[in-house]
């Protein structure tokens, strides 16, 4: 959780994830070239002045989506979509907003309404009836990886966690 394959693994595309899961926490959503993501951690590499900052906000997210998941409410969340990397990276940046804006992750509540969201997202009938979870959807779709799909489908699951989107 994330689901990252194998053959991805090889090629060290769980690093490359992780390192954009990093650079979102310190500079928000974009979207990266390899060879942008490669500069940006050469820069890096040299002098880090927020190292520890951002590896202690890396790991409390991680602790609270790992709290979302095994809540009563969120067994199995992680054989949803979520384990996409593009879903993961939306929750991720959503829990991540939460703990900034020092909101409580509380992981039983959030979890079912995790699930129920990500049930409606699956399911074509309802979600065409449900703004929301439509416009995750399209998001999740069109160039997944870009600034302004990422920046949706984070405020959308951060509402949905926080209660204020169904």
């Amino acid at each position: 959780f994330p689901r990252i394959v194998s053959q991805s693994r090889k090629q060290m595309k769980d690093v490359e994830f992780t390192a954009q899961l990093i650079l979102l926490l310190e500079e928000g959503p974009r979207g990266l070239s390899q060879a942008e993501l490669d500069d940006a951690f050469s820069v890096r590499d040299e002098t880090w002045e927020r190292r520890t900052s951002i590896e202690d906000r890396f790991r409390r997210v991680i602790d609270a989506i790992a709290a979302l998941v095994s809540a009563p409410g969120g067994a199995g969340l992680e054989e949803t979509r979520l384990r996409n990397q593009a879903d993961f990276y939306s929750l991720f940046g959503a829990v991540a907003a939460m703990l900034d804006a020092g909101q409580a992750v509380e992981a039983s509540s959030m979890a079912t309404r995790l699930r129920a969201f990500v049930n409606l997202v699956e399911d074509d009938t309802n979600r065409a009836n449900n703004k929301p979870a439509n416009d995750y959807y399209q998001a999740a779709r069109s160039a997944s990886n870009d600034k302004t799909p990422r920046e949706t489908r984070i405020a959308i699951v951060r509402g949905v966690l926080a209660g204020t989107n169904a």
